[in-house]
């Protein structure tokens, strides 16, 4: 009999089909871009998961945004699309044929700066861009409260 230690929970929220993107002030000194295998090796090498765990989502065809300022990362956001997996900690997703938003940080000396949003913004311009009927997904763990409100 296996025993069940703990119930992950997390809020999801869907992009409204009627969704227009809002210009985003890009004035805080970050550039934001598209992961490829060599913008993810400066900021990720001396850090093993998370770039192994990149590179599988690049493979995968997934999308992701990264913030960075010179050679050091501040905030990240993956996004599973059609035909990729979902993520790892929602595995069905794959099934349901949607892009779902995960897998998203932003360091703790980087927060509040509106970093996230931005990254959320252009996820869901890339999903709407490919398919503009597409159905747009993100979870967030409950206790997560900024990125809820």
């Amino acid at each position: 009999m296996r025993k069940l230690l703990s119930k992950n929970r997390y809020v999801v929220f869907k992009l409204p089909i009627n969704w227009t993107p809002q210009v985003q002030d890009s004035s805080n000194n970050f550039t934001i871009a598209e992961a490829t295998p060599e913008l993810i090796k400066l900021p990720f090498e001396d850090d093993p998961v998370r770039y192994k765990t990149f590179l599988g989502f690049l493979k995968t065809g997934m999308k992701g945004l990264i913030h960075y300022k010179g050679g050091q990362w501040a905030s990240y956001a993956w996004m599973s699309c059609l035909g990729t997996p979902g993520p790892n900690h929602l595995p069905f997703v794959r099934k349901l044929g949607v892009y779902w938003i995960h897998y998203c940080r932003t360091k703790e000396e980087f927060q509040n700066q509106g970093l996230y949003k931005q990254s959320l913004v252009k996820l869901c311009e890339m999903a709407r861009n490919k398919n503009p009927a597409s159905k747009v997904f993100i979870d967030i763990e409950p206790d997560n409260f900024p990125s809820i409100v």
